[in-house]
């Protein structure tokens, strides 16, 4: 369960992160 919590999270920052790529694609 608490891998699976750590999996949960790690894929969270994961779309966060790409998010941020692409907010700082379209701003350039």
């Amino acid at each position: 369960m608490g891998l699976n919590l750590w999996l949960c999270a790690c894929e969270s920052l994961g779309q966060q992160l790409a998010l941020n790529d692409v907010a700082t694609r379209v701003l350039k």
